[in-house]
């Protein structure tokens, strides 16, 4: 029998938890809604510029704290490709022009607890 890996499971696992995930509120989980952004979708997705075309992260979630948190899942072997490197610059910009109001993460493979360090 094979079986394949769905990372996204993981992740919809994580933020669906009922664990807390932020250090300050130990009594809730930080998530309070989120989806699953859609692809190619410009009126209806979120999306962040590239040099070339449009990045679409997987995951916009609201924490309760009024942040918004989105996460760009990526296996091991695609996390240090030029794409991925990219995405990551971008959105590590768009956290920080944020003012602290958005918050970006992108795993590596399934260190899922890059979510809960960067909230």
């Amino acid at each position: 029998m094979k079986v394949s890996y769905d990372p996204e499971v993981d992740i919809v696992r994580i933020l669906l938890s009922d664990a807390p995930i932020a250090e300050s509120d130990e009594s809730k989980p930080a998530v309070e809604t989120w989806v699953r952004n859609l692809e190619r979708q410009p009126v209806r997705s979120f999306w962040l510029p590239t040099a070339t075309d449009r990045f679409y992260p997987d995951f916009i979630c609201k924490l309760h704290d009024g942040r918004i948190l989105v996460v760009e899942s990526k296996g091991e072997h695609l996390w240090s490709n030029d794409d991925s490197k990219e995405k990551r610059r971008i959105g590590e910009l768009w956290m920080e022009r944020s003012q602290g109001a958005c918050v970006f993460v992108m795993p590596c493979g399934r260190d899922f607890a890059a979510i809960r360090r960067a909230i």
